[in-house]
């Protein structure tokens, strides 16, 4: 069984954000005089805060038409998607390290736990358990991803308790004024944990929600709750110090909001097109290669830092080198996991554009009411 979706072209907006993560990371191996002229705009954490706007949107899309009453599966498939590449990943970073830096007889001791630790801090709660350091530099955004996820799996059990029109729209509002405490406690704090991303999840969640919930009173409660949430989000832009202490650089706070008003902007507009054919495809294959190039490039950038001396060229031959590990890691674990997330799913995803034009199949009613509006 295929589940027909409305393709939206955000494969190469996606990759496009993972670019900038790179090219922030290469700033190891890029002349200081190029960092200095970029590095206040922090391009790749801005990118990673979009990264989780479309997040919301689309997981809770992948709720909305597969995994309705199927929380376990759910779980399961976001564990396969993340799971597999990180580990490889997270190892081979480890094998990095403990060939270039590592120094001692209990290297390959010290290797594993590195390994083991990194893993065990996807799961909230679990950064302070140990003094090991994380050696891959993403970990801390794949930590509030996975975190989201199992929001997201323990609202699944809740769903089909919100048959009601009212109970959805009191749990809404609920859940929002809740949000709402937990992201100002988060603000007044000295030092902030992953609750100050808060706003970029429930925008995106709400985006999705606002466009597509069958009653029109919900539907017009939601926009309102993600229109906070953009207000949130640019309260947390602003409430980040003006200086950034570990990497030794000033922020120009203006210049990240306006940049980031701009990106969210984009995704929005993407959100309510509709492209098909070889556009869709090439798009489709662009975005393929974002959590690949994501997760991959930060092995690829220590390695080039430790052997090349800094300057364009190594910076350009770093950046290939990634891609090139990005592909790899798409042809040979990506691409096959697919079948099994098929198999999770129980069905396999197509898109409406993807076949010739007919009438769309029957839905039945969902618990939430969460089904597209019919075509007018």
């Amino acid at each position: 069984m295929a589940q027909a979706l409305t393709y939206k072209p955000f494969g190469a907006f996606r990759l496009m954000l993972a670019a900038c993560v790179v090219l922030q990371h290469l700033h190891p191996v890029l002349p200081s005089a190029i960092v200095a002229r970029e590095e206040h705009l922090e391009l790749g954490s801005l990118a990673v805060d979009v990264f989780f706007v479309a997040s919301g949107y689309i997981i809770t899309e992948a709720i909305a038409r597969v995994y309705q009453g199927r929380p376990w599966a759910f779980l399961a498939n976001r564990a396969v998607r993340l799971l597999p590449a990180v580990a490889l990943v997270i190892t081979l970073t480890a094998m990095l390290w403990a060939v270039f830096i590592a120094q001692g007889d209990d290297v390959l001791a010290r290797s594993a736990k590195l390994v083991v630790v990194s893993l065990a801090h996807l799961f909230p709660l679990t950064r302070g358990f140990t003094s090991e350091y994380e050696i891959l530099g993403v970990m801390w955004a794949l930590r509030v991803e996975f975190t989201f996820y199992l929001v997201c799996f323990l609202a699944l059990f809740a769903m089909p308790w919100l048959a009601a029109p009212r109970r959805q729209a009191a749990v809404i509002v609920l859940g929002s004024v809740a949000l709402t405490a937990l992201f100002v406690f988060d603000c007044l704090r000295d030092t902030q944990s992953m609750l100050r991303f808060i706003p970029y999840f429930v925008f995106g969640v709400g985006l999705y929600l606002a466009s597509h919930l069958e009653s029109r009173a919900l539907a017009r409660l939601v926009g309102v709750i993600a229109a906070l949430a953009f207000v949130g989000m640019l309260v947390e832009q602003t409430n980040r110090s003006a200086f950034h202490e570990a990497a030794g650089f000033a922020r120009d706070r203006l210049a990240q909001t306006l940049i980031l008003v701009l990106l969210v902007a984009l995704f929005a507009a993407l959100s309510f097109m509709r492209v098909g054919g070889r556009l869709a495809r090439i798009d489709r294959a662009l975005g393929d290669l974002s959590f690949p190039l994501y997760v991959a490039h930060d092995p690829v950038i220590v390695f080039a830092a430790l052997c090349w001396t800094p300057g364009v060229p190594a910076a350009i031959a770093a950046a290939g080198l990634a891609l090139v590990a990005a592909w790899l890691l798409y042809v040979g674990l990506e691409r096959p996991l697919m079948t099994m997330r098929t198999r999770i799913r129980k069905s396999d995803i197509r898109f409406d554009d993807d076949v010739a034009p007919r009438a769309p199949p029957a839905v039945a009613a969902t618990p939430v009411e969460l089904r597209p509006r019919a075509a007018a």
